[in-house]
C-alpha cells in the first residue's frame, strides 16, 4: 500500500493548519489516503457527487452514513435533506474529529456550509480547482510520489525491472493512481478500484478495463443496489430492468425520490411498456409532491394495457374510481380497496381497516417492507377516522417498528407513520415523550412532500394543545401560514389556528380566524373543508350558542357525504350539546350527546379533548354527562369482582376477567400476545380462541387485533390514575384489595404488583396522610413504610401505639 508515501501524506493532512484545501486531482491518490484515515477513525469522510443538488436527500443520506460509520452505530437516520441534518449538527454540535469533504468542486456551497457547521478549524475541503480562502493549501506537488516512494511501493506489489517501474512513474508524473494501475497491468492484477466513503468504484485509469457487467456483479455482491441500478441504466439496461423492482424499493426506502425518477425516466425511454418501471416512477413523483402531473402519464399507459397495481396507485393518489382488487389481491390492490371504500363510506359506516391491515401483512410476508409500513399507517389513519384510537395506536406502532425492521427511511413514510402514532397517543392521553419525538422529527420535514409537511405541522400544533401549551401551537400556526399563505390552505387549516387561539385565551382573534376560514371553505364543498366549519361551531358554542346551532344544522347534510372523520363528528355534536346546555335545552342536549358518544369511547379527558377541540374546559361538563350509558364497568379489586354492562351485572369466569384486564391494560393485541398475557408460556392459541369466544358472548369485542369495542371504566385504572396524581385518600377508598387475588395470569400478577408498589410509594411520599396508615396495615410487614408513618404521627394519636408496636416487631424480626 505504498506505506512510506501514505504516512508522509497523512502527516501533511493532519499537521497542516485548518481549514485546509486539497486542490489536487484525485489521480494523485487522496481517496486512498482518506480511506485509511477514515478506517482508523481519525476523520469523518463525506464525498459530494456531480448532480447532488438535484436530490438533496441522497446527499443527506451520505452525510448520515459517514457520521454513523465514524460512530460505529446509527446515530443519525437516513431520509433527511442535507440542510436538515446540518441544522441538527449545528444544534447538537458535531463530533470532535476532523471532517473531510472530497468532491467539493461539485457543490462548493454545501461544502462550505459543512465546514462552517463543523468548524473550519477541523475541516479539510478537497476538490480540483477549488478557489477558497483557507489557512493552507495542498496540491499535486505535495501529494506526488517521489521516486524512492514509487520504487518501494512497486516492490511491495511484486517484482518488476526497475527501469520499467521508473518509466511508469515518469509517465504518470508522480500521480499515484495511474502509476499503480500500470503496475497492476504489468503484474496481471485486477483493475484498480478507487475508494469512496460508500464503497469503491472504478478509477478513470481502470474504467475502460473493467467491464460494466463485472462491476455490476461486484456491486450486487456488496448489496450496493442503488449504485448498481444507476450503473446498469447507463451500461446494461437489460440488467437494470431485471433488478428494477428491488432497486425501486431500495431508493424509496431511502427517500431518494428525485434520483430514482431521473433513472427510471431514462430506462422507460427504452422499455416504455414495462409497468414495474412506471409504478416506481409514479411513486417517486408522488414522493416529490407531483402526483397530479404524473397521473396523466399513468392514465395513458392504462388505456393501452392492464395493470392492477398501477390502477391501485392511481386510485390511492388521484382518487380515481377504479376497482383493481376485483381482479387481483395484491398488497397494492388491497390497500387501495380499504382507502377507496372509506372514501365512499358514510358517517359511522364501513369497515375499511381490515382490507388495509391485510395489505400490510401480505406486503410483510412478501418482503415488501416499505409497502407494509405504508399499509399499516393507512390502517391507523382509517381507525383514527372511525374513532377507534386504541386500535389505531396498535397499527401506528406496527408501522414504526416496521420502519426499523425493514430499514425504511423515506421522509414521507416516516412522517406519515409518526403523525398517526402521535395523534393516537394524544387522543388516548398518552402524551409523555410524544412532543419531544415529534420535535426531533421536524428535521425530516424538508424531505417530505408538501402535503405531508402540512399534515405533520397540523399534528404537532394539536399535540401542543393536548399538553396545555397553546402558545406554542399559536406560534407554530403563524409560522405555517408564513410558509403557505395561499387561501386554500387558510380555508383548510385556519380552523386549527382558531382553536389554538381560543385555547390561548385570544377569543376575539379566534372567532375572526374561524369565521374567515369557514367563509373561505364554504364555496369549496369538499370533505376536507369540514374542519374549519366544525371548529367554528366549537367556538360559537361558548360565545354564541344559537349561532353554533345554526352552523351545526347547516353541516348536517354534509356529514352524510363519504369519507367522514371522527374528529368532525366529535366537534360537531359536542358543540351542539354544549350550545343546547347553555341555552337550557336539556333534552335536546342529551340527544346531541348521544350522537357524540361513539367518538368518546377511547377519548382521554382532558388531553384527547384538547387535541380535537382546543379548549377542553369548554366541554368538560358536557363530556362528564356522556360518562353514563353504554360502557363496561370493571370492579376487579378485592375478593368480590363485578362487571357491569349497560348498568347490569355480568356473570363471567376468572379467565374472562383476566382477558378483560389484558385488553384494558395492553390495548389491541395479536392472538399470540394476548395468549402470553393470560396463559404465559404454557398457553396455546386454541385455548385462547375458546376463551375469547366465551367472552364475546357477553361483551362486544373486535378481532385482528383483539380489542374491546365499547368504552371501559376500570377500578384498577382509576386507582392508578389517582395515585399518579398523589390523591392517596381517594385511591385507598377505592382500593378494596389486590387485583383478582386468585388469578395467576402474567398480566394480572404484573398489574397487581404495580398497584401495590404505587400504593407503597405514594404512602411513603405522604406519610402524614391518614390513608398512609391504612396502606401500611394492608401491606403488612413493610418496615420502611411503618417507620415513615410513625415518624409523621402525633405521639398523642391513639394509632401511634399500634404503629410503634409494629415497628418494634418488624425490627426484631429483621434483626435490627
Amino acid at each position: 500500500m505504498f506505506w512510506s508515501w501514505l504516512e508522509r501524506v497523512q502527516a501533511i493532512l493532519t499537521s497542516a493548519a485548518k481549514p485546509l484545501a486539497v486542490v489536487a486531482d484525485e489521480r494523485f491518490g487522496l481517496p486512498y489516503v482518506l480511506a485509511e484515515l477514515a478506517a482508523a477513525g481519525r476523520v469523518v469522510w463525506v464525498h459530494l457527487w456531480e448532480g447532488d443538488d438535484l436530490d438533496r436527500v441522497a446527499t443527506g443520506n451520505r452525510l448520515a452514513e459517514a457520521l454513523n460509520r465514524y460512530a460505529g452505530t446509527r446515530l443519525y437516520d437516513l431520509g433527511h435533506p442535507a440542510r436538515a441534518l446540518l441544522a441538527t449538527l449545528e444544534a447538537e454540535g458535531p463530533p470532535r474529529v476532523t471532517l473531510v469533504v472530497s468532491g467539493a468542486e461539485h457543490n462548493p456551497e454545501l461544502a462550505l456550509r459543512l465546514g462552517r457547521v463543523w468548524g473550519y478549524s477541523s475541516t479539510i475541503l478537497a476538490g480540483a480547482g477549488l478557489a477558497l480562502e483557507v489557512s493552507a493549501r495542498v496540491g499535486a506537488a505535495e501529494l506526488a510520489l517521489t521516486w524512492p516512494e514509487a520504487r518501494q511501493g512497486a516492490q511491495e506489489l511484486g517484482e518488476l525491472p526497475e527501469g520499467q517501474v521508473r518509466s511508469f512513474w515518469e509517465e504518470a508524473e508522480g500521480a499515484y493512481e495511474p502509476f499503480r494501475q500500470r503496475l497492476h497491468e504489468a503484474l496481471g492484477y485486477p483493475p484498480l478500484l478507487r475508494p469512496y466513503p460508500d464503497g469503491p468504484r472504478p478509477s478513470p485509469a481502470s474504467a475502460g478495463r473493467l467491464e460494466p457487467q463485472r462491476w455490476l456483479t461486484l456491486l450486487l455482491r456488496q448489496d450496493r443496489l442503488t449504485e448498481a441500478f444507476a450503473l446498469a441504466v447507463k451500461h446494461a439496461p437489460e440488467t437494470a430492468l431485471a433488478i428494477a423492482e428491488a432497486a425501486v424499493e431500495a431508493f424509496l426506502k431511502r427517500g431518494e425520490y428525485a434520483q430514482l425518477a431521473v433513472l427510471l425516466e431514462e430506462l422507460m425511454a427504452r422499455y416504455p411498456e414495462e409497468a414495474v418501471l412506471l409504478r416506481g416512477w409514479y411513486e417517486a413523483q408522488v414522493g416529490l409532491g407531483r402526483s397530479e402531473l404524473a397521473a396523466a402519464r399513468v392514465r395513458v399507459f392504462l388505456e393501452q394495457r392492464e395493470d392492477p397495481d398501477l390502477e391501485a396507485l392511481l386510485a390511492l393518489f388521484s382518487g380515481e374510481a377504479r376497482t383493481p382488487w376485483e381482479r387481483a389481491a395484491t398488497p397494492y390492490t388491497l390497500l387501495a380497496k380499504g382507502v377507496v371504500e372509506w372514501r365512499r363510506s358514510r358517517a359511522g359506516a364501513g369497515e375499511c381497516a381490515p382490507s388495509t391491515a391485510r395489505a400490510a401483512r401480505l406486503a410483510a410476508e412478501r418482503g415488501k417492507g416499505r409497502l407494509a409500513v405504508v399499509a399499516a399507517t393507512r390502517t391507523a389513519r382509517l381507525l383514527l377516522a372511525q374513532g377507534r384510537y386504541r386500535e389505531a395506536l396498535f397499527w401506528a406502532e406496527w408501522a414504526l417498528e416496521g420502519m426499523e425492521t425493514h430499514g425504511v427511511y423515506g421522509a414521507n413514510e416516516r412522517l406519515n407513520a409518526l403523525s398517526a402514532w402521535a395523534q393516537a397517543r394524544a387522543l388516548l392521553g398518552k402524551t409523555e415523550g410524544v412532543t419531544s419525538r415529534l420535535e426531533r422529527a421536524r428535521a425530516w420535514v424538508g424531505g417530505a412532500s408538501p402535503k405531508l409537511k402540512r399534515r405533520f405541522c397540523e399534528t404537532l400544533a394539536h399535540l401542543y394543545l393536548a399538553i396545555g401549551e397553546a402558545g406554542r401551537a399559536v406560534a407554530l400556526w403563524e409560522a405555517f401560514f408564513r410558509e403557505w399563505p395561499d387561501l386554500p390552505h387558510r380555508a383548510r387549516y385556519g380552523g386549527g389556528y382558531a382553536l389554538a387561539l381560543w385555547a390561548a385565551g385570544e377569543d376575539a382573534a379566534a372567532q375572526v380566524e374561524a369565521e374567515r376560514a369557514a367563509a373561505l371553505a364554504r364555496p369549496l364543498v369538499r370533505r376536507r373543508d369540514l374542519f374549519s366549519h366544525t371548529a367554528l361551531a366549537a367556538l360559537l358554542s361558548e360565545q354564541e350558542p344559537q349561532r353554533a346551532l345554526e352552523v351545526v344544522q347547516d353541516l348536517e347534510p354534509a356529514l352524510k357525504q363519504p369519507g367522514f372523520c371522527a374528529g368532525w363528528g366529535l366537534r360537531l355534536w359536542l358543540s351542539a350539546a354544549a350550545a343546547r346546555t347553555r341555552l337550557g335545552e336539556g333534552e335536546a342536549a342529551g340527544r346531541a350527546l348521544r350522537r357524540a358518544r361513539p367518538y368518546l369511547q377511547d377519548l382521554a379527558v382532558p388531553a384527547g379533548l384538547a387535541f380535537v377541540l382546543g379548549k377542553a374546559a369548554a366541554f368538560a361538563e358536557v363530556v362528564a354527562g356522556a360518562g353514563s350509558g353504554e360502557r363496561l364497568e370493571l370492579h376487579l379489586l378485592g375478593d368480590a369482582p363485578r362487571v357491569l354492562w349497560r348498568g347490569r351485572p355480568l356473570r363471567l369466569s376468572l379467565r374472562s376477567l383476566e382477558l378483560l384486564v389484558a385488553l384494558v391494560l395492553r390495548g389491541p393485541r395479536s392472538g399470540e400476545a394476548l395468549m402470553l398475557d393470560v396463559y404465559g408460556d404454557a398457553g396455546n392459541l386454541n385455548r385462547l380462541k375458546v376463551a375469547v369466544a366465551k367472552l364475546r358472548a357477553s361483551v362486544p369485542l373486535r378481532s385482528r387485533p383483539y380489542a374491546l369495542a365499547v368504552p371501559v371504566w376500570a377500578d384498577f385504572l382509576e386507582v392508578e390514575r389517582l395515585l399518579a396524581a398523589g390523591r392517596l385518600r381517594e385511591a385507598v377508598a377505592l382500593y378494596r384489595g389486590p387485583l383478582l387475588p386468585r388469578s395467576t395470569a402474567p398480566v394480572v400478577m404484573e398489574q397487581r404488583g404495580v398497584l401495590e408498589e404505587l400504593l407503597r410509594q405514594t404512602a411513603l411520599a405522604h406519610p402524614g396522610d391518614p390513608a398512609a396508615l391504612e396502606v401500611a396495615v394492608r401491606l403488612g410487614d413493610d418496615l420502611e413504610l411503618w417507620e415513615a408513618v410513625l415518624r409523621a404521627m402525633d405521639r398523642r394519636d391513639p394509632q401511634a401505639a399500634l404503629a410503634a408496636a409494629q415497628v418494634q416487631r418488624l425490627r426484631a424480626e429483621w434483626g435490627g
